[in-house]
């Protein structure tokens, strides 16, 4: 099932009325990896006001937190995460750090300022859809080999070895592994060797390729 999540890390930075807000964007994966960045960006700026956060993780964004750290209750955290909800992301975390300027913004103007704050990292993180791919090892003789490499030369080649037949070694996404294992067994007549290993997510373009994170 794909998902839609960052492709890179991000970070903004504006000021509002003497107060100075610093975005952080990161894919995160599990409430550890969230918690172990949100402490990482609380050791890098000690003498902020606040460290506010919200994210959303795992599938259908089953776990989903929002802090205020300090700031007034509903201005802060509840913001950004309502922005990760609106732009139906999932494994994102997103902190902002504010060094208070000494003129109030008032509850509205915090959540606009937060609201900013999430929407300008999100986006220059460059959300991207993430699809689940296998990895595939595929075994076959020379004789194929042609056959082989042009049924699979739009697909991500992860290694290649010459032995006493070609071992290759494929990012295939999971939804096309039966109709690609198909495609080869009836082109190659059943002379191919096939290995389903790990999973894993990729970030893709819009036709499904996957690309490559920064």
């Amino acid at each position: 099932m794909s998902y839609r999540s960052l492709l890179h890390d991000a970070e903004v930075r504006f000021t509002i009325k003497k107060s100075v807000f610093i975005g952080y964007a990161r894919r995160v994966q599990t409430v550890e990896e969230a918690e172990t960045a949100l402490e990482e960006i609380k050791t890098a700026h000690p003498t902020a006001t606040h460290h506010c956060s919200a994210y959303i993780l795992g599938e259908n964004g089953i776990r989903q937190k929002a802090e205020d750290d300090g700031e007034p209750q509903g201005t802060a955290g509840l913001p950004m995460l309502a922005v990760l909800q609106r732009e139906d992301v999932d494994d994102v975390l997103i902190v902002a750090v504010r060094y208070f300027g000494g003129v109030k913004l008032g509850a509205s103007g915090l959540v606009r300022a937060y609201t900013k704050v999430c929407t300008d990292a999100l986006q220059a993180a460059s959300p991207v859809f993430y699809s689940p791919f296998r990895e595939v090892t595929i075994r076959y003789a020379y004789p194929v080999q042609g056959k082989c490499d042009y049924a699979l030369r739009n697909l991500r080649e992860r290694s290649r070895e010459y032995g006493e037949k070609v071992t290759v070694c494929y990012w295939l996404p999971e939804e096309e592994i039966d109709k690609i294992q198909s495609t080869l067994l009836n082109l190659t007549s059943g002379q191919i060797d096939w290995r389903v290993g790990e999973k894993f997510s990729f970030p893709t373009d819009a036709i499904g390729r996957p690309v490559e994170r920064k």
